[in-house]
């Protein structure tokens, strides 16, 4: 039993593989149908003058099967059209592969060494040197070797060259069949223009000056708030009756002579508002003077202040105004 299940395997994967070689031999006799039928609406259309249409019906069949005679048929009508370098690589591979027929071998190479004289070839030179990481281009396309040139179709061409660093050089040229064509490029570095140096700026003398003078202004303030408290000493003296310890009190209870008394508290008091004044005055030049410090270096920000101070008889203040 176990011998009998052996064979019924082996029967099965034998005929797997015939079905898929058969398949495959189906495949490859479509394939060598749709080819022998492009191959002949090639012939029709280069009897016709047609060579663009031959072209796509040969290089369509090729691309099914590909024999030496279809090789040969395509290079012979891209000649025509002025394609040599297409030509040229349909003559190499016709060459390649028909070593197994030397009537057809021989035929390659004929037509092989009549069309590599023909084509044409741009040789590459740079009048400062080659920069570093250079690339050439012909037509869009990178050129693999510059030392070798690059082979060319007749007719316009444009030549492109980059590198790093260096300004993008391009030319357009016109090769003649059979012609060597040598292309120096010049190569221009890019200059960067120098970073301007920054110069140093000037230090502003107004903050400073402004701080200078809260100083100035603070020690005033203080000489005159002692010089008040003196003046507020000498009035209570010369009030006479000790129950009579006010300008008021003396006036209506000790029926004194108030006149002296009255402007030396008139002065007591004008001095003690100069010395608040002074000390209002004197905050508000040095906040004015450590904003314009800290905010001056911007260009952007406008730093603009007015202090305005202003007494009464009894009574002072300061007004600020500005932009900071």
């Amino acid at each position: 039993m176990r011998q009998r299940r052996r064979w019924t395997l082996i029967g099965a994967a034998v005929t797997m593989i015939i079905a898929t070689a058969r398949s495959a031999y189906a495949d490859q006799a479509a394939d060598a149908a749709k080819a022998q039928a492009l191959f002949s609406e090639g012939v029709h259309a280069e009897e016709n003058g047609d060579c663009a249409r031959a072209i796509e019906k040969f290089d369509g069949a090729i691309a099914l099967v590909e024999t030496p005679q279809l090789r040969l048929r395509s290079a012979r009508c891209k000649e025509k059209v002025g394609k040599l370098v297409e030509a040229l690589g349909d003559y190499q591979r016709a060459t390649a592969i028909a070593k197994g027929d030397p009537e057809l071998l021989a035929a390659a190479k004929g037509q092989l060494s009549n069309v590599m004289p023909r084509v044409p070839r741009i040789d590459f030179d740079f009048a400062k040197g080659a920069p570093a990481g250079v690339e050439v281009t012909v037509d869009g396309e990178k050129v693999a070797d510059l030392e070798s040139g690059q082979l060319v179709n007749p007719g316009e061409h444009r030549i492109g060259a980059t590198a790093p660093k260096y300004r993008r050089f391009e030319v357009d040229v016109t090769v003649r069949e059979a012609k060597t064509l040598a292309v120096v490029m010049v190569l221009d570095p890019i200059v960067f223009p120098p970073l301007p140096k920054a110069e140093p700026k000037g230090v502003d003398p107004v903050p400073w000056i402004l701080i200078g003078s809260s100083g100035a202004t603070l020690g005033a303030a203080i000489g005159l708030g002692v010089y008040s408290v003196i003046l507020a000493d000498d009035t209570q003296e010369e009030l006479p009756d000790s129950t009579c310890r006010t300008v008021s009190q003396f006036r209506a209870e000790c029926d004194g002579e108030v006149s002296s008394v009255e402007r030396d508290k008139i002065e007591q008091n004008v001095v003690l508002s100069l010395s608040i004044g002074s000390a209002i005055v004197s905050a508000g030049l040095l906040t004015t003077g450590i904003i314009m410090l800290t905010q001056g270096s911007d260009e952007d920000t406008p730093v603009m202040g007015r202090v305005t101070p202003w007494f009464g008889p009894t009574s002072g203040g300061i007004t600020f105004g500005g932009t900071f």
